[in-house]
């Protein structure tokens, strides 16, 4: 992806998520680079590392970027609701990283 320019971007600086295409003989997609710039000594650098404060922005412009991944891969809008229920979503996380556990207690591993 990094010869690659994006498809499209959201930019809550200094936080951005830039789009790709993706695509193989069978299928295409999109996937999402989540990053942050940042000047130093006169020069413009990206880093995928994020303060507090980045955190918080990027919190903030999830729904927009899983939305505008949504209407790239699909060239549809994303119904208003679907992933905005964030306690459904968290739920889900939270099941999938017991399950894991799980698996990994079973093997003889900690996570």
């Amino acid at each position: 992806m990094s010869n690659t320019k994006p498809i499209d971007k959201i930019e809550r600086f200094p936080v951005e998520a830039s789009f790709f295409e993706g695509s193989n003989e069978d299928k295409s997609w999109v996937n999402t680079s989540i990053s942050k710039v940042y000047e130093k000594d006169g020069k413009w650098h990206r880093t995928n590392n994020f303060s507090g404060n980045d955190l918080l922005k990027l919190n903030a412009m999830m729904p927009d970027v899983i939305a505008r991944q949504h209407e790239l891969e699909t060239g549809q809008p994303q119904e208003e609701n679907q992933g905005s229920n964030m306690d459904e979503l968290r739920e889900r996380a939270q099941n999938r990283r017991a399950r894991s556990q799980g698996q990994a207690q079973d093997q003889g591993h900690s996570l």
